[in-house]
Formats: C-alpha cells, structure tokens, sequence
C-alpha cells in the first residue's frame, strides 16, 4: 500500500514529523524537556512510530502491547524518564475533540 501512495506516506510522515517538532520545541522551552540535538531526536521518534505503524497494520500477531513498547521505547530518545514514558505509552488516551 505505501508503495503504491509514496507522496501521501511522505507528505503524511513531514507533517506528522512537523508537528511532533513543534511540541518538542515548546515542551524543550518550558524545561519539561532538557535535551540535546531536538532535530535529530524528532526525527528518530518519528522514523520508530511509523516503523511501529507498518508493523502494526502488516504483522497479524502484532498487539496493541507491541505498539505501545514500541511508543514507549521511542519516546524515551526525547529524553522522556523510563516511568513517565511507561505511563504515558500505555495508559489511557485523552478524549479527542475535533473542533479544536
């Protein structure tokens, strides 16, 4: 499929990649984040959660544990402690509002 929709997967990863830039930089200015080279870290994470994404939708026996792990193991390149990236990859999502 990504084959097949290169331009979208490549727009959709600069666009996911943009935004997560973006919080990192307002999260890193508000010292939650003490971290070097955010670039390079951003830019990881993101390669990690759209490695994670393909195994998720390719692998049948993939879980929803893995996908978490695999949140959780890549957002602790942003300097995320081991506890907080835990709680923060496998507990409940925030109800999403769209208007916003």
């Amino acid at each position: 499929m990504a084959a097949q929709n290169t331009d979208y997967v490549l727009a959709t990863m600069a666009s996911i990649t943009s935004t997560l830039a973006a919080h990192v930089a307002q999260l890193t200015q508000e010292k939650f984040l003490v971290i070097d080279k955010p670039a390079i870290r951003v830019r990881n994470v993101a390669a990690c959660l759209f490695a994670a994404l393909a195994h998720q939708v390719t692998d049948a026996t993939a879980t929803k544990t893995d996908g978490d792990n695999a949140v959780e193991v890549a957002i602790g390149m942003l300097g995320i402690t081991p506890h907080q990236a835990k709680e923060l990859a496998h507990g409940k999502l925030p109800k999403y509002d769209s208007s916003q």
